[in-house]
């Protein structure tokens, strides 16, 4: 449509030219004719160019999903761009209603949950009790599936908070020291490690800090080590060790446990995911999912190097830096 208008353009002007030659002197509007086709052209790619520029934006717009507010009309626009506006706000819709219906199973999903916690702590409570005074196999058996219970219905809250984008919008990245963050995901796995009798060592200077939400990155931390804790051989060492680079801290937890296959490793970062070597103990496969999005959407990223009957290394790397700006591995 756009070369067309300028070919017509074009002609029209010629044929003004075949007309008026005529009555002018020939060499003079020849020179008048070249001139005005090089206006014609000089302005339809003024036209051209303001129309690109206006699609960048547009692009740029969607990629950011910062979506613009101004109401195009077929008057004001080509048919491509109009058709093309009509598209960013289908998505727009299509958005909204995904975003809307995601709170929705977020609010159905808690409602559930905190209606079941209560009467289920209950029920591991009183099989405690029942089995201090009557130490009864059967009764282990309710308090040990009560607390998988318990633990499926928590790791549903995190997927769900995580789904529906809320653990982002509580992210609050602050600088923090790494030793207190080790210190805090540690306590929260001690008691299963002591139970395997496994040594943690942690490696790491008390100075050292990054920027980082204290409460979500414990979490992710955390889910590292359970899985190291899970998954490793009674007796072993599990170390942990900060290294400080120009841009990142680099956590990295070793264990000495199964190990991961090798063309398994890029898939333990997906939901739901579990190995077949460990689908007989206790877990869903959310664990390593929620820590990726927690650990990436803070401008950090992970590296796993594991042998398959040796052990697994996990590297989280976390941003020196408190702007938001991409920056390159230190490595």
């Amino acid at each position: 449509m756009f070369i067309a208008k300028y070919f017509i353009t074009i002609f029209i002007w010629s044929m003004v030219y075949v007309i008026l030659s005529q009555y002018l002197l020939f060499d003079m509007f020849i020179l008048i004719y070249i001139a005005g086709v090089l206006i014609i052209s000089l302005f339809f790619m003024f036209l051209l160019h303001t129309q690109k520029e206006k699609l960048r934006h547009s692009l740029s717009d969607i990629f950011d999903k910062s979506w613009y507010d101004y109401n195009y009309s077929e008057q004001e626009a080509s048919i491509f761009e109009y058709k093309f506006y009509q598209f960013i706000q289908s998505n727009i819709t299509i958005t909204k209603s995904i975003q809307k219906e995601k709170e929705q199973i977020h609010s159905l999903i808690t409602d559930i949950s905190h209606q079941i916690k209560t009467p289920l702590s209950n029920i591991i409570l009183y099989a405690d009790l029942l089995q201090e005074e009557y130490n009864d196999e059967r009764i282990n058996n309710i308090s040990s599936e009560g607390e998988k219970l318990k633990f499926l219905f928590d790791a549903m809250i995190k997927m769900s908070r995580c789904e529906s984008g809320l653990i982002l919008e509580n992210l609050q990245r602050k600088e923090n020291y790494i030793k207190e963050l080790l210190t805090n995901a540690v306590s929260s796995i001690y008691k299963d490690a002591e139970q395997k009798n496994l040594d943690i060592q942690i490696d790491c200077n008390s100075n050292i800090k990054a920027f980082f939400d204290m409460k979500w990155t414990t979490e992710a931390i955390s889910n590292i080590l359970d899985n190291a804790v899970k998954y490793s051989s009674v007796g072993s060492n599990i170390e942990i060790t900060v290294n400080d680079y120009n841009l990142y801290i680099e956590i990295e937890i070793t264990d000495h446990g199964i190990g991961i296959e090798e063309h398994e490793q890029q898939n333990i970062w997906r939901r739901f995911y579990r190995s077949d070597s460990v689908k007989e103990l206790q877990g869903v496969g959310i664990g390593l999912y929620l820590t990726s999005n927690i650990i990436l959407n803070q401008k950090g990223y992970l590296k796993v190097k594991s042998k398959l009957g040796e052990g697994s290394t996990f590297s989280v790397f976390l941003s020196k830096l408190k702007s938001d700006e991409c920056i390159s591995s230190p490595i």
